[in-house]
């Protein structure tokens, strides 16, 4: 962790459960209530001081001895640090590896989420990440299943998240990290409806992985014509620079594109894992979800191919006009290794 700065601030936490409550038969006078099940969602949202973030996760009820399954969400989001000697749109200039705890509170909330300590390498690695591990964690009956997931940082709004699930207590905990105004209030909203899912193990990681996608969209989108070709007349030096940026952009562009739904991948094949390791109690209840969360990877794969397509078309698009401009440069050595699925 030597990399890492720790400068405290004030940070959100979210707290979220779902609970199934069973109403007992009333003699009310002449009526009889009788007696139904009911579900109970209470939803808890705090803006707290690194002092008051330690106090409210030790305070936390202990779920491991839970009869019944509980469903809810347990989630620290912390703030990206900003410089203001920074200029905005710089990329990687706001990074990740400045967390808003201190040491200490950055360490309670990794024991207590039981989260990954491989997390603090997905921090500090820079690039695209997916990755995911068992983790015991006595009195505990069922394993916690871990994820690491990241953001490329070659933009300055990238992010991070830890998250662990115990599928036998229905628990799910969390640390989105690097998260701005616009994030927490899409994230806030996001939780809202799917508590009934809160529970299933992929849901987080399902939903990192759609923001990831918003923001592929919003920030990242092939580039257009150059505009020297949309002149009378041209200069051809210019053209062919512009050209060669281009097709150097979007072929890295594609690669990053591939490596996203190659991990879309490995999350679908954390499906299957799961229903073989799920207790009987759980058993209806993940079936089901896993059918939604899997349906919605599928969708997200078949968008990201969409967008490899498009950046195919450009690169090839760009290789013909760079050779009727400038016949002597030959555009395929520029282009990045391919990513495999």
């Amino acid at each position: 962790m030597d990399r890492l700065c720790f400068e405290p601030k004030i940070n959100t936490v979210v707290q979220c459960y779902q609970r199934t409550v069973s109403l007992k038969a009333l003699n009310c006078g002449s009526a009889l209530m009788m007696s139904k099940n009911s579900d109970l969602v209470q939803h808890e949202v705090q803006k707290l001081p690194d002092y008051e973030l330690r106090a409210w996760l030790r305070k936390a009820p202990d779920h491991s001895t839970n009869e019944a399954p509980v469903r809810g969400m347990r989630i620290v989001i912390s703030y990206r640090a900003s410089d203001a000697s920074i200029q905005p749109n710089d990329p990687g200039a706001e990074t990740l590896s400045h967390l808003p705890f201190s040491r200490e509170t950055f360490l309670e909330i990794m024991d207590h989420f039981h989260l990954s300590h491989s997390f603090v390498r997905t921090v500090l690695r820079g690039g695209l990440h997916f990755s995911s591990n068992i983790l015991n964690a006595p009195p505990y009956p069922h394993p916690f299943r871990c994820f690491n997931m990241r953001m490329d940082n070659s933009w300055s709004r990238d992010l991070a998240m830890a998250a662990s699930a115990n599928i036998g207590t229905g628990m799910t905990y969390a640390l989105f990290h690097g998260c701005d105004e616009q994030d927490v209030k899409v994230l806030m909203d996001w939780l809202k409806i799917t508590i009934c899912s809160a529970g299933h193990p992929l849901l987080l990681p399902a939903f990192f992985a759609e923001l990831q996608l918003r923001r592929q969209y919003r920030n990242h989108s092939p580039g257009a014509q150059p505009a020297s070709l949309q002149k009378d007349a041209f200069d051809y030096d210019n053209t062919t620079r512009e050209v060669l940026g281009m097709y150097q952009d979007t072929g890295f562009l594609e690669t990053g594109l591939t490596k996203l739904r190659r991990g879309l991948k490995q999350m679908e094949g954390q499906l299957a894992a799961i229903r073989i390791t799920v207790p009987e109690t759980q058993a209806d209840f993940i079936a089901k979800e896993s059918v939604r969360i899997g349906d919605r990877l599928e969708e997200m794969m078949d968008d990201y191919e969409g967008l490899i397509a498009e950046c195919r078309l450009i690169t090839d698009g760009a290789s013909l006009l760079n050779n009727a401009v400038s016949p002597s440069s030959y555009l395929p050595i520029l282009y990045p290794k391919p990513v495999s699925d």
